[in-house]
């Protein structure tokens, strides 16, 4: 698990987002996944949208505040 565990830092880097999510979308060998690992993918998609967005919100807190 270590092998393929990244820093939640990493996550600001797009395209490894989308890596992230592309094989979340598939199952081990390559077929499309099932149903409960489509879900977890969105949660996961609407976990990061979230990050985004709160983190957008902070950014223009802060700039009005300065």
């Amino acid at each position: 698990m270590q092998a393929n565990t990244v820093n939640l830092s990493a996550l600001t880097d797009a395209a490894l987002v989308r890596k992230v999510l592309d094989t979340i979308a598939l199952s081990m060998d390559g077929k499309p996944a099932g149903a409960a690992t489509v879900t977890k993918r969105a949660v996961f998609s609407n976990a990061l949208r979230y990050a985004v967005e709160d983190t957008s919100q902070s950014a223009t807190t802060a700039t009005r505040r300065g």
